[in-house]
């Protein structure tokens, strides 16, 4: 093999180049050692669809509703997850496990970019195996003029290993000082963005704080279901014309208890219209086993409910069937 192929073969071998896509709608083909990019911005939900169904969720900066900490919102809903920065600046990454057992795993790198820049909806397809480089057929060895002709090829032979593996180590040096430098470009970047998300929260509470908060009381904040218990805070709070429902889920049967979301729903008693909501869950899964609970939080607009109306938290199974309701006011 020539040396200038080496070396080539080499690099690519050492720093393999991440998946990219390059519309807001795409389709990207990912093997279990590939890196899919993701672009997302603030204000926008990202779908990204898979072949399979979506077992398991794991997000390097997920959002912490108790501390307030994390740069992005994830939910998962059948083959489907949902993504949504909740910075305007930041970096991180997401593995998600498909199928009946979790046996495929996708590596995704997540970043934060301006709105025409963000993907809107990406779909991942399986990338087929590559077939393994054929071998070259043996050739049938030429008769040699003489010994000095054999030793003098036998030298070559040598000299161009030797001057090949000297090549290759140096690409290797050189392929991990670039990782290195990347990795550490990468922590800076995540250490800076975690930083301007802690002041950000800031702003937003003291800001929150000038213009005054209130509560609205819930009559009946719980309700037992067949297989799960909702609870809701017995308040409402309100402030920066936001309003924020905390809730606790328990599975409260011997079995395994999944539900496909949360839905707020707002009217009278004859017709009712969904109201538009961000969740915010301590557990990325919509999955409980029997005893476990989780806790979550809605938040929705004040003003997009008219005064009088009744609102409705719902808990929806598969085609979204209702599981169980707990009026918030």
């Amino acid at each position: 093999m020539p040396v200038r192929a080496i070396l080539i073969f080499c690099i690519v071998s050492f720093v393999p180049l991440p998946a990219t896509a390059q519309s807001p709608i795409s389709t990207i083909a990912l093997g279990p050692n590939q890196i899919g990019l993701v672009r997302t911005a603030q204000a926008l939900t990202t779908r990204i669809s898979f072949p399979e169904q979506v077992q398991e969720i794991i997000c390097g900066d997920l959002y912490d509703p108790s501390s307030g900490k994390g740069s992005f919102v994830i939910q998962r809903s059948g083959k489907d997850i949902f993504l949504k920065p909740v910075t305007s600046k930041g970096m991180s990454n997401l593995f998600v496990k498909t199928g009946e057992k979790g046996e495929r795993t996708y590596n995704f790198d997540l970043t934060i970019t301006t709105s025409a820049q963000a993907h809107r909806v990406i779909n991942v397809a399986n990338e087929s195996e590559q077939p393994a480089p054929q071998k070259p057929l043996a050739t049938r060895a030429q008769p040699q003029a003489g010994a000095d002709q054999s030793r003098s090829g036998q030298d070559l032979i040598k000299q161009a290993t030797a001057q090949a593996e000297e090549i290759l180590g140096t690409a290797r040096k050189q392929a991990g000082q670039t990782v290195a430098d990347a990795e550490a470009r990468a922590a800076e970047t995540e250490r800076q963005a975690s930083e301007q998300a802690e002041r950000e929260i800031e702003r937003r509470l003291v800001r929150a704080m000038l213009l005054g908060t209130r509560e609205v009381k819930i009559e009946s904040p719980r309700t037992v279901g067949k297989k799960v218990t909702i609870s809701l805070d017995p308040r409402v709070l309100v402030f920066n014309e936001k309003s924020y429902v905390r809730y606790t889920l328990q599975n409260s049967s011997a079995t395994a208890f999944e539900f496909s979301g949360i839905s707020l729903e707002s009217g009278s008693a004859r017709s009712t219209a969904p109201v538009s909501i961000q969740v915010v869950q301590t557990k990325p899964e919509n999955k409980l086993d029997p005893g476990e609970s989780l806790a979550g939080v809605l938040v929705f607009d004040s003003k997009s409910i008219p005064p009088g109306n009744r609102v409705v938290l719902y808990v929806r199974g598969e085609n979204n069937a209702e599981i169980v309701r707990v009026y918030v006011q």
